[in-house]
């Protein structure tokens, strides 16, 4: 009987914790985490508020870069979130594919610094640009409702944003399938 116990409270335990994985977010004030939530309002096919930001090489970035490419994708992230860590490979895999994708991958670091970021590229290649996000710095509009991260916004080539968003770290393949479904491959 302790047995069947011992592996019922297990398998609630990996449930659990697998659900905590694919985002991470706020605390409660017990702090335990909570799970990820969709924005209280929708955002597409709004344009993106014009924005002029730097990534980690210096290079400037604003809304011109969406007129260049079929779509941009926009990761929000940080260094200490687990998820975001396990999906560097993923980006990794559609930076080098952005021309045969018609696509620009921006990632934006919502918190943790830039030698975290130095650390992490010790283990991982992370060639697209990244950049040192303020709250009040790009996408305020739709940024604000979220809470948990990775997260990751399409962006079409008129600067608007597209079908919905993704919560939640995923694997390459689960980025092309979300890819091929908006409809720009």
């Amino acid at each position: 009987m302790r047995k069947i116990l011992l592996i019922i409270l297990l398998i609630i335990l990996i449930v659990v914790i697998g659900g905590l994985m694919m985002a991470c977010g706020p605390k409660t004030a017990k702090g335990e985490k909570t799970l990820p939530e969709v924005p209280k309002y929708s955002f597409v096919g709004e344009e993106v508020e014009p924005f002029k930001v730097k990534d980690l090489d210096g290079k400037e970035w604003t809304n011109e870069i969406y007129s260049e490419y079929k779509m941009t994708m926009h990761v929000f992230w940080s260094p200490n979130c687990v998820p975001c860590i396990e999906e560097l490979k993923a980006l990794q895999k559609l930076k080098e594919n952005e021309d045969k994708l018609g696509m620009k991958l921006l990632s934006f670091c919502v918190e943790g610094t830039e030698s975290d970021i130095a650390e992490l590229k010790k283990s991982y290649e992370m060639d697209y640009p990244i950049v040192m996000m303020k709250e009040d710095s790009i996408m305020e509009s739709c940024t604000k409702d979220f809470e948990f991260i990775p997260f990751v916004i399409f962006v079409d080539q008129n600067g608007k944003y597209m079908k919905e968003f993704l919560v939640g770290s995923r694997t390459y393949e689960e980025y092309m399938t979300h890819i091929k479904s908006l409809g720009i491959l």
